[in-house]
C-alpha cells in the first residue's frame, strides 16, 4: 500500500510513523514553511493518548515527558479563591515540547525505510502529483496548499478575536507539578508546567477591543498575574490567531483531510493533539481493516458521548427517547446519538435560562425601585430604564458579574 502525507507538522510525521510502523510505505510532501511554525510551543496529552503514542508510533523516555497531578482554576480579582479545583493521586495529563518531539519523529523516520520525503518548490504541481503518482490514499495535513483552497473550502468558522501569547518561564527549581489557570479581563492565561524549572505560558487575549499587543504589555500581565514562581527569565513571544474551523466536507475522491484541516480549534481545552491521536487510531484500524466506518465513527463519538452523558437530566433523555421510540436496549448509557444530542441541547437551554433568570431578576428590581422613585417625584414621563441602565451596570461590576457568571457556567458541568 502507497500513501502520500502533505504537511510536515507534528500531525503529519505522527502518522507518517504510524503508518510505516504496519510496513505502509508513506511519501511525505513539505513546504519548509510548515516545518518551525509550532516548534516554539508545547502539547498536553492525556494519559490513554500518551500509552497509545508510545506504542504505535514512537517510544518517548521519560524525560521527554511531565506529568500533570493538579489543575488549578481562578479568576483574576479572586486569587485566594479557587473557581475549579482538580486533583489526582494518579496523573492527569503529560506535558510534551514539541521541539522535542519533531526532533525524535524526524530522526526516527529518516531511518525508516518504508519512509520518504519531497520538499516542495514554487513550481510544484500538485494535480500532477495527483494524477502521475497512483496512491491509494492522500492524507493531507496542511491547510495551506492548493489542495485544501480546492477541495476543503466549505468549513463552519469562528473567529474568536483572540490571539495566543506562548514562552517558556525560566524559574528556581521546585515540585513543579500543578498547572494554573487565570482568567483575566483580557483572556485566560495557563500556566503549564515543563520541568522543576521551565513552565509554559499561553496567554489566549482579546482583539475585540485591541488590534494586538506588544511583548512588553504580554510580559507585565503574566508577571502580574504569577501564580507564585520564583522568575529568572522568560523566552521570546511567539504568537499566532485563534480560530475555530470544520470541514464539511471530510475527503474528495482518495484525499482525505486531516488534522488542524480537518478540525482546529481553542487551545484552551488542550484537545487539539489529543483528538489528532484519537483519528489517527480510528484511520489505522480502518486502514487495517480491523473495523469498518460504522464502528469509525462509534469510536470517534465515544469522548463526546460520554461527556454529553454526564451533563444530561435523566427526564430530557427519557423524553426523546420515547419521541423516537428506542427499543430497551438502546436507553440509558446506550442512547444513539440522535437521542443524547437534543436531550443534552435542552439539558443546556434548561441552565442557561436559570442562569439568565439570576442574571435578570436583580435587574428587574432595580427597575421596580427606580420607578417606584420617578412616579413619588412625579416624573411620570420619563422612562425608568434611563435613570436605571447606570445603577445595573454598577451592580454588575460590583458583585463581579463576570466571575460569578463563569462561575457558575464552568461549575454547572460535571466533569469528575
Amino acid at each position: 500500500m502507497n500513501i502520500c502525507i502533505l504537511g510536515n507538522g507534528l500531525t503529519a510525521l505522527s502518522l507518517a510513523k504510524n503508518l510505516t510502523k504496519k510496513n505502509i510505505n508513506v511519501r511525505i510532501y513539505e513546504t519548509k514553511k510548515t516545518v518551525n511554525s509550532s516548534l516554539n510551543r508545547t502539547i498536553g496529552i492525556t494519559k490513554k493518548n500518551l500509552e497509545f503514542l508510545n506504542k504505535e508510533i514512537l517510544a518517548l523516555q521519560k524525560k521527554d515527558t511531565w506529568p500533570i497531578k493538579e489543575i488549578e482554576i481562578f479568576s483574576e480579582k479572586e486569587k485566594k479563591d479557587k473557581i475549579l479545583n482538580f486533583k489526582k493521586k494518579d496523573i492527569l495529563f503529560y506535558m510534551i515540547k514539541n521541539d522535542k518531539y519533531y526532533y525524535h519523529l524526524n530522526n526516527a523516520l529518516k531511518k525508516d525505510n518504508f519512509f520518504r520525503k519531497k520538499i516542495i518548490t514554487k513550481k510544484f504541481s500538485f494535480d500532477k502529483m495527483i494524477k502521475e503518482n497512483k496512491y491509494d490514499l492522500i492524507i493531507n495535513c496542511d491547510p495551506n496548499n492548493p489542495i485544501s483552497k480546492k477541495y476543503f473550502s466549505r468549513k463552519i468558522s469562528k473567529d474568536y478575536f483572540n490571539r495566543a501569547y506562548t514562552g517558556t518561564i525560566i524559574h528556581e527549581k521546585f515540585d513543579n507539578n500543578k498547572a494554573v489557570q487565570i482568567f483575566t479581563k483580557c483572556g485566560p492565561i495557563a500556566y503549564l508546567p515543563l520541568s522543576q524549572t521551565e513552565t509554559s505560558v499561553v496567554c489566549s487575549l482579546n482583539l475585540k477591543n485591541k488590534s494586538e499587543y506588544t511583548n512588553e504589555e504580554v510580559l507585565t500581565l503574566i508577571d502580574k498575574n504569577n501564580p507564585g514562581f520564583v522568575l529568572k527569565k522568560i523566552s521570546d513571544l511567539k504568537s499566532f490567531k485563534l480560530n475555530l474551523a470544520n470541514l464539511r466536507n471530510y475527503s474528495h475522491e482518495n484525499i482525505l483531510a486531516f488534522g488542524d484541516l480537518l478540525h482546529k480549534i481553542h487551545p484552551l481545552a488542550g484537545q487539539g493533539f489529543n483528538m489528532t491521536l484519537r483519528d489517527i487510531k480510528v484511520l489505522s484500524d480502518l486502514i487495517e481493516e480491523r473495523i469498518d466506518e460504522a464502528e469509525a465513527f462509534e469510536k470517534t463519538a465515544i469522548p463526546f458521548r460520554t461527556f454529553m452523558l454526564r451533563q444530561v437530566r435523566d427526564k430530557d433523555l427519557s423524553l426523546f427517547e420515547g419521541i423516537a421510540k428506542v427499543e430497551p436496549e438502546q436507553t440509558g448509557p446506550n442512547a444513539p446519538l440522535q437521542v443524547l444530542i437534543p436531550a443534552f441541547m435542552i439539558s443546556e437551554l434548561r441552565r442557561a435560562f436559570e442562569i439568565g433568570f439570576l442574571i435578570y431578576l436583580p435587574f428587574v428590581i432595580i427597575d421596580m425601585v427606580v420607578a417606584s422613585i420617578l412616579m413619588s417625584m412625579g416624573m411620570m414621563m420619563m422612562p425608568p430604564v434611563v435613570i436605571s441602565m447606570p445603577f445595573k451596570l454598577l451592580l454588575f461590576v460590583l458583585v463581579d458579574g463576570w466571575y460569578l457568571i463563569v462561575q457558575s457556567l464552568v461549575g454547572s458541568f460535571n466533569i469528575t
